[in-house]
């Protein structure tokens, strides 16, 4: 079993709190950051698994090659050839795979940000790329970054600071 202390921490606050877990720090004055999809994520990881790594390292493993597709997808949207999305997929799984899934199998899951973030991202180039924007791609991109940011709100520093020329917002 190969857990860090976050994750040990994790698990005490799902033992104790329970389902108060998922909108724990939403009042709460001293907490550093509100983050309702990652705490529910755990709390009901948690009780399906237990303390099996395994799992938990194979749903992680599941998420990060998603995210290497949509990595690719997203590449593909921003430059023509299948070579650069590719080349970028393959860094992404293979570079990041260490931190995303052996350092922190469990709280990483969080990685659902970057989930949920190139989703946005993806939804906002294809909005770019119509003539006339459909209610429900701007739905899609909201709905992806509240995700996002209720995951992990470090998900708004790619919103905000990726180049506006990408999207053709102001």
């Amino acid at each position: 079993m190969f857990f860090l202390q976050d994750e040990w921490l994790v698990f005490g606050l799902a033992i104790s709190q329970g389902p108060a877990l998922i909108l724990r720090g939403l009042f709460s004055p001293t907490l550093a950051h509100f983050i309702p999809v990652t705490n529910a994520l755990n709390y009901f990881l948690f009780n399906i698994f237990g303390l099996n790594y395994f799992s938990y390292a194979v749903l992680g493993s599941f998420i990060h090659l998603i995210n290497g597709v949509l990595i690719y997808l997203l590449a593909k949207l921003l430059v023509k050839g299948n070579l650069f999305p590719l080349v970028a997929s393959v860094v992404f799984i293979s570079l990041s795979a260490a931190s995303q899934l052996v350092m922190w199998a469990f709280v990483n899951l969080s990685m659902l940000s970057l989930t949920f973030t190139l989703l946005a991202w993806i939804q906002i180039l294809k909005i770019k790329s119509q003539k006339q924007i459909s209610w429900l791609h701007s739905f899609g991109v909201l709905l992806f970054v509240v995700l996002a940011i209720l995951t992990l709100e470090n998900a708004a520093g790619i919103l905000i600071f990726l180049p506006p020329r990408l999207t053709g917002f102001p």
